[in-house]
C-alpha cells in the first residue's frame, strides 16, 4: 500500500471514529448542549422576525383582552364574575362562532355571580373552557379522588380511545372549572404549557391520554370547536406524528389530510406571528370597549374569539418566548391555533438527520483535506462550518425547518482539528525525515576542507570568484496542491539525492534547499577560472537526470517532472556567515541574486547563463543569445544566453 493511500485511510478512519464518538455522546446526553441549542433556535426566530418572514395571523382569530385600560376604567383589579358574564354575553351577541374563555372559574368560597356566569355560558353555547392535567409515568394509573360529578361532567368516556404511552399520559386532573361551567361549555381542553429547560416556552402539547381516552389541548380543542371538527377523525400514528383526516380547508368547502409534526414528547412548536411588542396582533380589542359598546361588534362576527386577562396585575399569565421575555399566554393559544389553521408548521430535524448531516460534513472536510494545503484547508473548513450555520438560518427563516446545530458542528470541528493535527504531524515527520536525509548531502569537498583547515568555520568569509547554480522544479506549487504530502516528499528526496550525487562528484557545494529549489556553487583552485565550465557541465547533467526522473514518474502516473536552471559567475563572499544563533557555510552577493533571476526566465529544461559564464564556456558549449533582460534589483539589463543541445 502506497503512503498516499495509507494516509488517506488513516484520515477517513480517524475522522469517522472521532465524529462517531462525539455524535453518540451528544445524542445520548442531549443535556450537554441543550441550553445552547435552544438559544440557537431563539436566534433563528429573531432573524425570521427581523426579515419579517413570520406567518400572518389568520383573520378568523380575534382577542378580547382584559387589559390595564379595562381594569382602570372599571375600577376593579379583579373583575367580578358578573362583569365577566356581561362581557361573554356581549361577545356571544356579536356572533362569535367559538369563544375561547382563557379564564378558569374554579369553585371558591366567593359564590357571588356564579349563577349569572353559568347563565352566560348557557347563552353562549359555543364556549371552550380550560383545565389542567398532571402528567406522569405510563405505569401510574389515572386517579381522581375528588367529586365524581366533576369527572363525569367532562364525558371523557365519550372520547376516542388511544393506546397508553403513545402520547402524554395524565395521572390526574390538577385544576378544573366549576362543574356547572364544564357542563355548559361546548368543549374543554387542557391548558398545560411547560417551558423548555431554559424557562422559555417554544412548544405546547397538542393532545394527551386520560385513562385510555384521547383529550385535546386547549388551543387545539378551540380550533376543532371553531371548525366543527370531530376528534374521531384524529389518528395518533406516533408521539411525533398525528394525522388529521378530512380536516377542513380554510376558505373553501373541501377537506384534506393534515400531518401534525410533533417533537418526541408530542409537542407542537409554535410558529410565532411575531413579537408581542411589534404590533403583529392588530385584531385585539379591549374588554372595556367591547363591554361598553352599544351595538353588536361586526369585528367579532363568525370569529374565533379568545377572552383573557393580560393586565399587569396578572403576571402569571405571561411567559418568556423566543421573541419576548414577557408574552401573554393567551397569545400562545392564538399562535398555536394559527400554526395548525394555516399549516405553517415548524419541522424539527434531529436524531438520524444529525448523523446524515455529520456524514455530509465529514465527506466535505476529508475532500478539502485531500485537495488543499493545510492553511487553505483551515480557511475552507471554517467557511464550510459557517456556511452550515447560514443554511440552518435560511432553512428556518424560509421553510420553517429546524436543523441541528451543535450535534453537527461539534463533530465537524472535531474532524477539522483532527485533520489539521494529522496533517501537521505528517508534515513535521516528513520535514524531520527530509532534514535527516539532507545531512548526508554535505559536500565531501567541504568536509575535507574543514578537516584540513578548521578556521573555515570561523565567523566571516572571503571574497572569491565563484560560479553559482540555482535549480527549481517547474510547476511545483501546482504539484503540491494536487499531491499527497508523502508523494511530494518522495519526489523531493529523489530529486535532491540525484542532484547531490552530480554536484558532489564535480566538487561543488550545495548551499541550501529553498523549498523545491537548490542553491549550488563551485569555487576555483588558484587563479584559473574553472568553476564556470564545471557549473555548466553539472547543469547539463542535472537536466539529463531530470528527464530520466520524468520518464520514471510518468510510469508511476505522476505529474510531469522538469526543472529550470540558472547559472552565473562572479564575486561573492564565501564562508561561515550568519547571526549568532545560527551560522551557515554559505555565499552572499549579487551574483547569487542574479542566478535566481536568470532561472525564472527559463522554460522547462532550460539552462540560462549570464555573459560572464558565457565567456568561459563559449568554446565548449553551443549557446543561443537570449538577449538583454531587465532583472528585478538590477539597474541595467543583463545579457543572457541559453545553453544549447544540453541533451
Amino acid at each position: 500500500m502506497n503512503p498516499k493511500e495509507t494516509s488517506f485511510k488513516k484520515l477517513v478512519f480517524g475522522n469517522g471514529a472521532l465524529a462517531g464518538g462525539l455524535l453518540i455522546i451528544l445524542l445520548q446526553f442531549p443535556s450537554i448542549t441543550e441550553f445552547y441549542e435552544l438559544k440557537t433556535i431563539d436566534s433563528r426566530f429573531r432573524i425570521k422576525d427581523y426579515f419579517e418572514q413570520n406567518p400572518p395571523m389568520h383573520e378568523s382569530v380575534v382577542h378580547v383582552n382584559l387589559d390595564n385600560y379595562s381594569k382602570a376604567k372599571s375600577g376593579y383589579d379583579i373583575w367580578p364574575k358578573k362583569m365577566y358574564a356581561d362581557l361573554l354575553e356581549k361577545v356571544a351577541e356579536s356572533g362569535a362562532r367559538a369563544m375561547v374563555v382563557d379564564v378558569m372559574f374554579i369553585n371558591s368560597a366567593d359564590t357571588v355571580g356564579n349563577g349569572k356566569l353559568v347563565e352566560s355560558y348557557l347563552k353562549m353555547g359555543n364556549a371552550v373552557s380550560p383545565y389542567l392535567l398532571q402528567f406522569g409515568d405510563i405505569a401510574e394509573p389515572f386517579s381522581w379522588v375528588r367529586s365524581e360529578d366533576v369527572l363525569d361532567a367532562f364525558f371523557f368516556e365519550m372520547n376516542p380511545s388511544v393506546e397508553r404511552g403513545s402520547i402524554n399520559h395524565a395521572v390526574t386532573l390538577l385544576t378544573t372549572p366549576m362543574v356547572e361551567i364544564i357542563e355548559q361549555s361546548a368543549s374543554t381542553g387542557f391548558a398545560n404549557m411547560e417551558p423548555d429547560a431554559d424557562g422559555v416556552i417554544r412548544r405546547v402539547p397538542a393532545l394527551a391520554e386520560v385513562d385510555g381516552k384521547l383529550v385535546l389541548s386547549f388551543y387545539f380543542q378551540s380550533l376543532c370547536t371553531f371548525l366543527d371538527y370531530d376528534s374521531e377523525q384524529i389518528e395518533v400514528v406516533s408521539r411525533q406524528k398525528v394525522m388529521l383526516h378530512n380536516f377542513p380547508v380554510l376558505g373553501g368547502d373541501g377537506v384534506e389530510e393534515v400531518s401534525l409534526p410533533l417533537d418526541k414528547n408530542g409537542n407542537l412548536i409554535v410558529n410565532l406571528a411575531g413579537g408581542y411588542n411589534k404590533n403583529n396582533y392588530p385584531r385585539s380589542y379591549s374588554a372595556w370597549d367591547v363591554l361598553g359598546s352599544k351595538r353588536k361588534l361586526a369585528e367579532l362576527n363568525d370569529k374565533l374569539v379568545i377572552v383573557s386577562d393580560i393586565s399587569s396585575t396578572s403576571m402569571n399569565h405571561f411567559s418568556p418566548v423566543p421573541l419576548n421575555k414577557l408574552f401573554p399566554r393567551s397569545y400562545l393559544i392564538s399562535n398555536g391555533i394559527n400554526t395548525i389553521m394555516t399549516r405553517n408548521f415548524i419541522k424539527v430535524f434531529s436524531g438520524w438527520s444529525s448523523i446524515f448531516l455529520t456524514l455530509i460534513l465529514g465527506v466535505i472536510i476529508i475532500y478539502l483535506s485531500h485537495k488543499l494545503r493545510l492553511t487553505q484547508f483551515s480557511m475552507a473548513s471554517l467557511i464550510v462550518i459557517l456556511s452550515y450555520l447560514l443554511i440552518t438560518g435560511l432553512a428556518f427563516v424560509f421553510n420553517g425547518i429546524i436543523l441541528p446545530v451543535f450535534s453537527v458542528i461539534i463533530p465537524g470541528i472535531g474532524m477539522v482539528l483532527f485533520t489539521s493535527v494529522n496533517r501537521f504531524s505528517e508534515a513535521e515527520r516528513y520535514k524531520g525525515v527530509l532534514e535527516g536525509s539532507l545531512q548526508s548531502y554535505l559536500s565531501p569537498t567541504l568536509m575535507e576542507k574543514i578537516k584540513d583547515d578548521p578556521d573555515i568555520l570561523k565567523v566571516g568569509g572571503q571574497t572569491k570568484r565563484i560560479s553559482v547554480i540555482f535549480s527549481d522544479i517547474v510547476a511545483f506549487t501546482s504539484f503540491c496542491d494536487k499531491a499527497d504530502p508523502a508523494e511530494v516528499q518522495n519526489v523531493l528526496e529523489r530529486y535532491f539525492s540525484e542532484t547531490a550525487k552530480i554536484i558532489f562528484s564535480n566538487g561543488g557545494y550545495i548551499d541550501k534547499y529553498l523549498g523545491d529549489g537548490i542553491l549550488i556553487f563551485f569555487e576555483n583552485d588558484g587563479d584559473e577560472v574553472t568553476s564556470a565550465k564545471i557549473a555548466v557541465e553539472s547543469a547539463v547533467e542535472m537536466q539529463k537526470m531530470a528527464k530520466k526522473l520524468d520518464t520514471e514518474f510518468k510510469e508511476q502516473n505522476r505529474l510531469p517532472f522538469a526543472i529550470r536552471i540558472g547559472t552565473t559567475t562572479g564575486y561573492a563572499k564565501v564562508g561561515n556567515i550568519g547571526p549568532v544563533e545560527r551560522k551557515d557555510y554559505t555565499i552572499v552577493g549579487s551574483v547569487v541574486n542574479l542566478c535566481q533571476r536568470l532561472e525564472s526566465f527559463g522554460e522547462a529544461g532550460d539552462i540560462v547563463i549570464d555573459s560572464d559564464t558565457h565567456f568561459f564556456i563559449k568554446d565548449d558549449y553551443e549557446t543561443v543569445d537570449f538577449g538583454e533582460q531587465a532583472m528585478k534589483g538590477f539597474e541595467k539589463p543583463v545579457k543572457t544566453y541559453k545553453v544549447k543541445n544540453n541533451d
